[in-house]
């Protein structure tokens, strides 16, 4: 990145949550210079996380994955996979030995502990930092 050795064919790429705090150097043309905002996953894209965070997971009939990416705005994938994962606990703290099957109330119960960390604000300033960055 440097400029001093040509270096064909090699791609960089970089992640970051904190947009904000990137020197300005990385950002400058012929660097990191195209900036892609990825938001957190739409309703649907929170379904299918759901799904698959899930298949592993016998869930008991009452249990609707709709409702729960309905009510799960601003969730990242991470933490739609802990709501899973504190469901399943859940399950198996009510009896190790009797735990079958994972319950609505048992993701009620991970849903009230596993808050998303982005809310809309938050999610407004990292969309409008990268619509001026590509402008």
């Amino acid at each position: 990145m440097d400029g001093l050795e040509l270096a064909q064919g090699v791609l960089v790429m970089a992640a970051t949550n904190r947009p904000q705090a990137l020197d300005a150097a990385l950002v400058r043309p012929g660097r990191f210079d195209l900036v892609l905002y990825v938001p957190p996953p739409d309703q649907a894209g929170r379904l299918q996380a759901l799904q698959i965070h899930c298949r592993k997971i016998p869930l008991a009939a009452d249990v609707d994955l709709g409702t729960i990416a309905a009510a799960t705005d601003c969730y990242t994938g991470a933490e739609l996979a802990a709501i899973c994962r504190e469901a399943a606990v859940a399950a198996l703290r009510e009896g190790v030995h009797s735990a079958k099957e994972v319950g609505q109330r048992h993701f009620n119960a991970a849903l009230a502990g596993v808050r998303p960390q982005l809310d809309a604000a938050e999610l407004l300033r990292y969309e409008n930092w990268g619509r001026r960055s590509t402008d």
